[in-house]
């Protein structure tokens, strides 16, 4: 366990919070969410998954899980081998955006194994694919099926550097971002494909081309990651925004981060209940000192 009010990475603090959806308990179903952290001496990182959930998707909370350790493990190798000091050095925007697409690849390649050997462990079972549509279990039947649907996710990192931080994107939830002077932006580009319950995946036959991402040398006050449950509880980003300034208000005003978050894991619950009724999945990394001394 991680004693959130400890320096985790220079002064920034990790929050993280989440609840299981109230649709999930009341039809008996897992929490199809994940989450992970990791700080060190150089570099610390946040990332989520929303696994789609669904029966056709029967593996999918599996499959997050898969993503959250796969990308806690590719970037502790992409400092090993020098790619974030690579990052760190170069200034033309197509070279950082060819080793940060090294970075998505290398994570795409680590999940799509985990997933590889699960499937070997675990064949799909006769009570699994009962419950899938007719059309998919033909599908997953039949000899040209990929099974990597069944694990199915979304995927949100972020990892913060000693001189820069980039966060990268596939499928929908959202990564929002405060600035020194508490301004707060969308930084990744949005999917035009996301619409509704309609989202990109990890389990796409192109999903390396459909990853987005951002890339910055200032590091930001704050940066929030979270799976569709959030945003999806409010009307607008303007509404998502003040919600997450609400947080670092009462941090601001005295709280440590470790409170906020006891806090908001015990309202989040009812958040659900009341609104998106989906899983609720964020994480962030709060420079406390510059937020108090702002």
């Amino acid at each position: 366990m991680v004693d959130k009010d400890n320096l985790l990475f220079k002064n920034y603090k990790l929050l993280q919070a989440h609840t299981i959806g109230a649709n999930h308990v009341k039809n008996n179903l897992p929490y199809q969410d994940a989450f992970a952290s990791f700080a060190c001496g150089d570099y610390s990182l946040i990332c989520t998954a929303d696994g789609h959930g669904g029966c056709d998707y029967f593996r999918s909370d599996r499959g997050s899980k898969f993503a959250t350790e796969a990308f806690v493990q590719t970037i502790k190798d992409a400092f090993e081998k020098g790619l974030l000091r690579s990052l760190e050095n170069e200034t033309k925007k197509k070279d950082i955006d060819n080793l940060i697409k090294r970075i998505e690849s290398n994570f795409l390649f680590r999940w799509s194994r985990r997933v590889e050997a699960d499937k070997k462990a675990n064949p799909f079972s006769e009570d699994e694919m009962s419950r899938v549509s007719p059309e998919m279990k033909q599908y997953y039947l039949s000899n040209n099926s990929r099974y990597e649907i069944a694990y199915g996710t979304t995927f949100i990192g972020a990892v913060l550097c000693e001189k820069f931080y980039f966060a990268i994107q596939l499928g929908d939830g959202d990564c929002l971002v405060f600035d020194l002077s508490q301004n707060a932006t969308h930084p990744i580009p949005k999917d035009s494909r996301c619409v509704g319950n309609l989202t990109t995946s990890l389990c796409d036959e192109d999903a390396s081309l459909e990853f987005r991402h951002y890339f910055s040398s200032i590091l930001p006050l704050a940066v929030f990651v979270a799976t569709d449950g959030v945003d999806k509880s409010f009307e607008n980003d303007e509404k998502l925004a003040l919600f997450y300034k609400m947080l670092l208000d009462e941090v601001k005003n005295g709280k440590s981060v470790g409170q906020v978050e006891s806090e908001l894991n015990a309202d989040l619950p009812m958040f659900s209940e009341y609104f998106s009724r989906d899983d609720v999945t964020l994480l962030s990394l709060i420079n406390d000192v510059s937020l108090k001394e702002a």
